[in-house]
């Protein structure tokens, strides 16, 4: 079942979370050596009401009682705001009160942009992710937005392959951290009710 995450989904939310943050290899998130530590530093933020990765940006992929994926998002316009709250967690990641823990620009008004998606690794190969996305042209047309960005690491050529699978086009390149990655997009099909 498809459903908004909740705040008390943050401590399913995290682990799976965690897999991304790790992966973009952030020298902030590496100083974390156990996934439990790391875990514990991102609950709060999950669980608070204003940044990019707080739960009203999370939509999940439950069964059972457990999710077994998420898709995170909100509308590029968005994306500042939504960065300036990660300050107040500045001291538990032991970073100076002013340092932007996202320094580089990934998305971009005009479109609703995918920050994070990603299911457990017992889910993959099951569907969850096109499932997942897909479900994002619901969330981009509810936020009034027309276009659904990404960006698709370029080590990660089978995720490349299901975004453009379901619909993405490659549009350029970015780098964000010390990784190059494909910016893509999908044009949200036109809807029978405007």
């Amino acid at each position: 079942m498809m459903r908004n995450a909740q705040k008390e989904d943050a401590k399913q939310i995290a682990p799976l979370l965690s897999v991304i943050l790790r992966d973009i290899e952030l020298p902030v998130f590496a100083q974390y050596k156990s996934d439990e530590e790391l875990n514990n530093k991102i609950i709060p933020i999950i669980e608070g009401e204003e940044s990019r990765y707080s739960y009203k940006n999370f939509y999940v992929y439950e069964q059972a009682g457990t999710i077994l994926g998420f898709l995170c998002g909100y509308s590029g316009s968005d994306a500042a705001r939504l960065d300036e709250p990660f300050k107040q967690y500045n001291a538990s990641f032991n970073l100076p009160p002013d340092e932007v823990l996202f320094p580089d620009v990934e998305t971009f008004p005009g479109e609703w942009y995918i920050d994070a998606l990603v299911t457990s690794s017992e889910a993959r190969g099951k569907g969850i992710g096109s499932a997942l996305l897909n479900y994002a042209n619901e969330v981009a047309a509810e936020a009034g937005e027309t276009r659904i960005g990404l960006n698709c690491d370029q080590h990660n050529p089978k995720a490349g392959a299901l975004y453009e699978r379901l619909g993405f086009k490659t549009d350029g390149t970015l780098k964000i951290g010390d990784h190059m990655y494909n910016r893509m997009f999908r044009i949200l099909p036109l809807r029978d009710d405007k």
